[in-house]
């Protein structure tokens, strides 16, 4: 059995579901959770009762997110400066841009930072889709995770809310099914 790397996009003070999370796990005792936690709308408070757990780690994902399109074409200067207002206390040090859509300047500026990038593929293939066109083949030298080409993984991914059809709810019943000797994995030690 493949161990599991659970991660959910959206994590903020609006779709707080750590609660559901709390109790998720007293069903699997090796939950381990990535969540792509939006920084500037996410408090204190959140963000620390979240890092307590010690089984959930959080990953900056955009700034706001009002828009999938906020990183899609933004300059090393300009991400550079988003970066350095997020506080960083409760993250690690990977980042995942709104709906996958980021810029090349923005790849640079994590990858001066030593942050890692979650993306759905490596390569380009996804650049110029109709469905989010602002999907450049990743950086040289940039640290990255692919959600679609894990091999050694099994990878549940979704949001906190519902959309996309893999929010939380939806993905219940599968992980309520898992076992509990299920072996969980944190995106950051797979790196």
């Amino acid at each position: 059995m493949k161990p599991i790397i659970f991660d959910l996009d959206d994590y903020c003070n609006e779709y707080n579901i750590l609660p559901s999370l709390e109790f998720l796990k007293t069903k699997l005792p090796n939950l381990k959770v990535n969540l792509f936690t939006i920084p500037h709308r996410t408090t204190f408070n959140l963000l620390k009762k979240t890092a307590d757990t010690g089984w959930i780690q959080m990953i900056p994902h955009g700034f706001k997110h009002k828009t999938n399109y906020e990183c899609s074409e933004l300059s090393k200067r300009q991400s550079k400066g988003k970066l350095n207002k997020i506080n960083t206390q409760f993250f690690v040090n990977g980042f995942k841009a709104p709906g996958w859509q980021i810029s090349i300047g923005m790849m640079e500026a994590l990858k001066e930072r030593d942050h890692w990038l979650a993306v759905q593929w490596s390569d380009d293939r996804m650049f110029g889709d109709p469905n989010g066109p602002f999907q450049p083949a990743v950086i040289s030298g940039l640290r990255h995770y692919a959600l679609n080409e894990q091999q050694n993984y099994e990878v549940i991914h979704g949001h906190c809310q519902e959309v996309c059809g893999n929010g939380l709810e939806s993905l219940w019943q599968q992980l309520t099914n898992l076992s509990k000797q299920q072996k969980f994995e944190f995106i950051n030690d797979v790196i």
